[in-house]
């Protein structure tokens, strides 16, 4: 069970071994819906903020005030983030293209998992970096007025978050 919740369950798919299951630790089970795990603020590690959908155009950035994130478990691993004041809309990878400084922001759902679903990876310390189903490993990072963009290396911007439950 907690192999389970800490997303450390060793499973063979036949090509080999990987690592399955569900994290952060805190995602809570709901009954009604066991895809749907429930409603999360995004905070940046370094505390300069939150993850935030700002609702006059389709883009991240970080402000201080808390954005409320729906978070439901897609498949193989990866989630679905979607802002709870914009239900329509899910954080997209523009044009699913899997390269370094690509813009990431909001859309409507498009058919494109790999450009709407994201893997959720654990890092030191209780926080998470939300990274591409790609192999490439890119993170989403926010970098200021550059909003988020897609990177491998953080040193100029945000990419380690802490998930908390809002409510």
């Amino acid at each position: 069970y907690k192999l389970v919740l800490t997303g450390k369950l060793p499973y063979n798919d036949g090509t080999g071994e990987k690592l399955v299951g569900m994290y952060p630790k805190m995602w809570p089970l709901i009954k009604r819906d066991r895809n749907n795990l429930g409603y999360f603020t995004i905070k940046a590690k370094d505390g300069s903020g939150y993850l935030t959908a700002r609702t006059s155009e389709p883009v991240l950035v970080i402000t201080k005030e808390p954005c409320v994130w729906h978070i439901k478990y897609d498949a193989d691993g990866r989630f679905i983030l979607t802002p709870a004041e914009m239900p329509e809309m899910l954080i997209d990878l523009n044009n699913a293209w899997d390269i370094e400084d690509n813009s990431i922001g909001l859309h409507t759902y498009t058919g494109y998992v790999n450009a709407q679903s994201w893997k959720i990876i654990d890092s030191e310390g209780g926080s998470y970096s939300i990274q591409t189903p790609y192999d490439s490993g890119r993170i989403l990072t926010v970098r200021g007025a550059q909003g988020a963009l897609l990177c491998s290396d953080g040193t100029e911007g945000v990419q380690d978050w802490y998930i908390e439950f809002a409510h």
